[in-house]
């Protein structure tokens, strides 16, 4: 059953409202984490500020690049589903230098379910376009043979009608080709013409 365009708008809100909500639970770990490399203040606000960009981007980058199908080939979803995946790898690295315990392991189970969502609807949508794909060249190699035994119909048809034509021609006539048949006068079909207007 197809979506209706207020179901598909809902969808997108909460997709959306899902992976804000992703990075608002995960950047002030990522932060903390990030805070403690260094002790130097600029060099500390300057890692702390790449960190979430870097680990809960390329989570968005490649979340996002999933549910928007936007790879062409099979291979760039490959490469999206990596990229999600492996950020997600990294969140549980965070959690566990983060010491979150039980509370993190939650939030980020019932993450990665929902990414885990995303990377298997993502396959099974590339999967329907390669099986469309398929059916699409079955039905042009169908049309391809069908044109091609229309022009071999067609110039059967025509094959016959010049062999009836030349039956019903006098002996004594030039056919289309400029050719006379064997024995004959050599006169062409207009003085045919002429000499039967003149009967």
């Amino acid at each position: 059953m197809a979506k209706t365009k207020t179901a598909k708008k809902l969808e997108r809100l909460l997709r959306t409202a899902i992976k804000v909500a992703a990075v608002a639970l995960n950047a002030p770990a990522t932060w903390a984490v990030a805070g403690g490399l260094y002790t130097a203040p600029v060099q500390r606000v300057t890692v702390q500020l790449a960190a979430p960009v870097l680990v809960e981007g390329a989570l968005l980058l490649g979340w996002h690049l999933l549910d928007t199908d936007a790879g062409e080939t099979n291979l760039q979803r490959g490469v999206y589903a990596v990229l999600t995946v492996i950020a997600y790898g990294v969140l549980w690295a965070v959690a566990w230098a983060h010491r979150e315990g039980l509370a993190g392991i939650a939030f980020r189970l019932t993450l990665g379910v929902l990414v885990g969502y995303s990377v298997v609807e993502a396959a099974v949508r590339a999967g329907i376009k390669v099986n469309m794909k398929a059916d699409d060249n079955i039905l042009i190699e169908i049309e391809r043979a069908r044109r091609a035994a229309r022009t071999e119909v067609e110039h059967e048809r025509i094959r016959l009608l010049k062999q009836r034509v030349l039956k019903e021609l006098p002996a004594n006539v030039q056919t289309s080709t400029g050719q006379y048949r064997p024995g004959a006068p050599q006169i062409t079909i207009r003085e045919a013409q002429q000499t039967r207007a003149t009967r």
